[in-house]
């Protein structure tokens, strides 16, 4: 996510080598569990999960829980994200990213799996409820 913030910065080719590196890390230590422990059954087939999210009961949960998680803040933040600061609308590119994965692998009832949306959405329905005022410069973060 801090990645999609740095468009304009001057050393975002050394943050992108340090990310693929990370990853790098990430995938070999990854290889080497798996290789040592050998391989894990899947706690969920794709399915499975598919079928348990179109479930009428679920659904209703999933929508209960979308009305209980944000409630009306969800429009304010659909409204705020025009006037949100550009480290939001910059934050906001995540989203696209972020919400196939949890359509697809996530089961929908569980709200934390909207939690890491906080960051981006909170700040935005902010931005609408306290717009800021003619003549104070909005702050982009040193950029």
């Amino acid at each position: 996510m801090y990645l999609l913030t740095l468009a304009g910065r001057k050393h975002i080719l050394r943050h992108c080598a340090v990310f693929v590196l990370l990853c790098a890390v990430w995938c070999a230590g990854y290889m080497l569990a798996r290789f040592a422990q050998g391989s894990a059954p899947y706690v969920h087939e794709l399915p499975d999960i598919l079928n348990k999210n179109l479930d009428a009961k679920n659904l209703g949960y999933m929508g209960l829980n979308l009305v209980l998680f944000l409630g009306f803040v969800w429009v304010f933040a659909a409204r705020g994200f025009a006037q949100a600061p550009v480290f939001v609308r910059r934050m906001a590119l995540f989203i696209p990213l972020y919400l196939p994965f949890v359509a697809v692998f996530g089961v929908w009832k569980e709200v934390r799996l909207l939690m890491p949306l906080y960051p981006v959405l909170i700040p935005a329905a902010l931005a609408w409820l306290f717009p800021l005022k003619e003549g104070r410069e909005e702050r982009t973060g040193g950029a």
